[in-house]
């Protein structure tokens, strides 16, 4: 009200009215807005322009043009054919318009099934209005081969896949080899050292280890190893195989209350589990030779554990790779028997344990001296505090009484002076100094008339 907006005029017209002045500024895309004159109501001036520049006119009014933001619907779609625009409409719908483009279609690479538009943070292939992007969530195509990303950074980034193997064929065998930065692909059945399997040995805290000899090794009751869809056929133990295991813990108590059991495979396929106990040798116990594929048996390996442990060493056995247990120090000596080196490493544990043994006989002398010491000063703290005691009370009984005589003397009682013992032997005492001096008078005066006679 009472406004102008001068300049950035497209156009004047008369005779007009608020309403049809507004019908010409919404048919004019350049409008932003119109002045009308109020005192005739009749003049028109559609502008462009932000109408920011006002000046005070009590005649004109300004009347701003406003967009209707309900129906602006936009998305942001990623397509298969690898290009990533931005839409206004509905996503799947037939009437949207394309806004922007990456232009980036038939530039995509390989589908990673890792990234396929429902796997996002909107389990959808496309963003719309008022959806966003925190750091680590993405979006993608349909198909996978096209991926915008939320970086941790803060960069947005658009993304496609690559598998960065080669091939060649020999023999009619074609094998794959990773390029710059790839991981190299090893054969499992290659990995690691089969000697080393199921050993059990004490690694001191140096890092040097000693394997425990076969005879003071045995089966556990605990199992680490456990393989799904897998059977061991043959090598079972007769005599305890059983139709009626209800359960895995009950097939693996009969495993453990047999000394050759060294594995037991848990078999699902029949109308009731059947429970397989194993006896493998122990070089063939971990062969892949051994092991065939079914998906309904469980083959369980038996933990090996040992049977007497080095003194002061704690019984827990942890499992460790093969690799590592080559890596660790071996210690050398005059013969490579490993019960020759553990009985060596014992006998030096018994020593170093006895002079241990000394050491904690010494400090507990002296703190049997040191308990006594403080028993003693106890005892007489004790008897100092019984006697402080005793004499507090007679301090108490003999404060009382004075508080008595003092309460006496303040009600004026002569009696009471008089009825204290200390009072009365003054007053006797007084009384026989008056009776000696009047008899010494009475002498005098004795003396001094026989004289004058």
């Amino acid at each position: 009200m009472n406004t102008d907006a001068p300049g950035n005029d497209l156009g004047y017209q008369s005779n007009q009215t608020i309403s049809s002045c507004q019908t010409i500024c919404d048919n004019n895309s350049s409008c932003k807005g119109f002045v009308f004159n109020t005192s005739d109501n009749k003049g028109c001036w559609p502008k462009s322009g932000t109408l920011s520049n006002t000046t005070s006119n009590t005649s004109r009014t300004i009347y701003k043009k406003t967009v209707n933001t309900s129906q602006c619907n936009y998305f942001l779609s990623l397509q298969s054919d690898g290009n990533m625009c931005i839409y206004k409409g509905i996503p799947n719908a037939t009437n949207t318009t394309n806004i922007w483009c990456t232009n980036t279609n038939g530039k995509q690479q390989e589908t990673n099934n890792a990234y396929v538009s429902s796997k996002g943070k909107y389990g959808t292939s496309f963003l719309k209005t008022n959806q966003i992007l925190n750091k680590g969530d993405w979006v993608s195509s349909a198909d996978g081969s096209l991926l915008l990303i939320m970086q941790n950074d803060g960069n947005l980034v658009l993304y496609t896949f690559k598998t960065n193997c080669s091939s060649t064929a020999t023999n009619g065998t074609t094998n794959y080899y990773g390029g710059v930065l790839a991981n190299a692909l090893y054969n499992i059945g290659n990995v690691g050292i089969a000697a080393n399997m199921g050993q059990v040995a004490y690694v001191n805290p140096d890092s040097q280890l000693y394997p425990y000899p076969s005879n003071n090794v045995k089966g556990a009751n605990t199992y680490s190893l456990i393989m799904q869809n897998t059977n061991i056929p043959g090598n079972d133990i007769s005599g305890i195989s059983s139709s009626n295991s209800t359960s895995v813990d009950s097939c693996m108590t009969a495993c453990n209350n047999s000394s050759d059991c060294n594995a037991f495979v848990y078999d699902t396929s029949g109308p009731t589990p059947v429970c397989l106990p194993k006896k493998l040798s122990p070089a063939n116990i971990y062969s892949l030779n051994n092991f065939k594929v079914n998906n309904d048996m469980t083959t369980y390996i038996r933990d090996k554990t040992f049977i007497t442990p080095l003194p002061g060493v704690s019984d827990t056995i942890n499992n460790i790779d093969t690799l590592r247990y080559q890596n660790y120090e071996k210690p050398t000596s005059n013969t490579n028997s490993g019960s020759n080196k553990l009985s060596n490493l014992i006998s030096a544990h018994k020593q170093q344990l006895s002079q241990l043994q000394d050491k904690l006989n010494l400090l507990s002398s002296q703190m049997n001296d040191i308990r006594n010491k403080l028993t003693n000063n106890n005892d007489l703290v004790n008897t100092q505090t019984q006697k402080d005691i005793l004499g507090f009370d007679g301090y108490l009984l003999e404060n009382k009484i004075n508080n008595d005589k003092i309460n006496g003397f303040k009600n004026n009682n002569i009696d009471n002076i008089l009825n204290d013992t200390n009072i009365k032997t003054l007053q006797e005492n007084y009384r026989y100094i008056l009776w000696s001096i009047l008899a010494v008078g009475i002498v005098i005066v004795a003396i001094k008339v026989k004289n004058n006679q």
